[in-house]
């Protein structure tokens, strides 16, 4: 997975190619859920997997097209619908 960002031309990220969000991954393990997204998008190649979103990254703009933040609980398990971000 790359660190970088391809950055969004727009911040409703409607020039993001591919997919979009994954409302069915609530619940999944982060494993399963990396893997999907990876599947589903291929310019996905930033899925960073965190206990909560990252201090300054807004939930409600698309800075990133090629990043999906995973939010997980402490087993692992997806507890917020992931999106590009």
């Amino acid at each position: 997975m790359g660190g970088y960002c391809r950055r969004s031309p727009d911040p409703s990220g409607l020039a993001c190619p591919g997919k979009m969000a994954w409302l069915e991954l609530m619940g999944k393990t982060a494993n399963e859920a990396v893997r999907m997204i990876e599947d589903d998008n291929r310019y996905i190649d930033n899925v960073v997997v965190v206990h909560e979103r990252p201090p300054g990254v807004p939930s409600d703009e698309v800075q990133c097209c090629n990043r999906v933040f995973l939010i997980v609980n402490d087993q692992n398990i997806v507890v917020e619908f992931p999106y590009v971000g």
